[in-house]
């Protein structure tokens, strides 16, 4: 029944971009200390991201 409820209010795009983000993160393998970025956007019907990574000192910048 919550499932249900919370599928009416869900985003598609908004979950779809999301899953894309947290998806990028798990696979370089960071976490909270790591300096990286990730913002997605579906736009027309296709997933949009860009990324940034730091090294661990934040010498290195990689897009």
């Amino acid at each position: 029944m919550l499932s249900e409820i919370l599928s009416q209010i869900t985003h598609q795009d908004s979950l779809i971009a999301l899953t894309a983000e947290r998806s990028f993160v798990t696979e370089i393998g960071s976490n909270c200390s790591t300096p990286h970025a990730a913002f997605a956007e579906v736009v027309k019907d296709r997933v949009q991201m860009q990324v940034r990574v730091a090294s661990e000192n934040s010498v290195e910048l990689f897009r």
